[in-house]
């Protein structure tokens, strides 16, 4: 097991991590099909997070 990627309690395995680079290989038209509706996603989601819980630090480095 990596030094990194310590099992979390109770695990004899770690977890996976999730994969961001793969996401940086989509064709630049795709993510407009997966997620049709951003804009108000990112509205809804301003409104009911107000403190930013939600928001992972990749997301906050990259902005709106």
């Amino acid at each position: 097991m990596p030094a990194n990627a310590a099992p979390s309690p109770g695990r004899t395995t770690p977890r996976p991590r999730p994969a961001v680079v793969p996401g940086a290989r989509l064709r630049p038209e795709l993510p407009a099909v997966m997620y049709p509706r951003p804009l108000e996603f990112r509205a809804l989601r301003r409104e009911l997070d107000l403190d930013g819980v939600g928001v992972s630090d990749l997301a906050r480095r990259l902005g709106p």
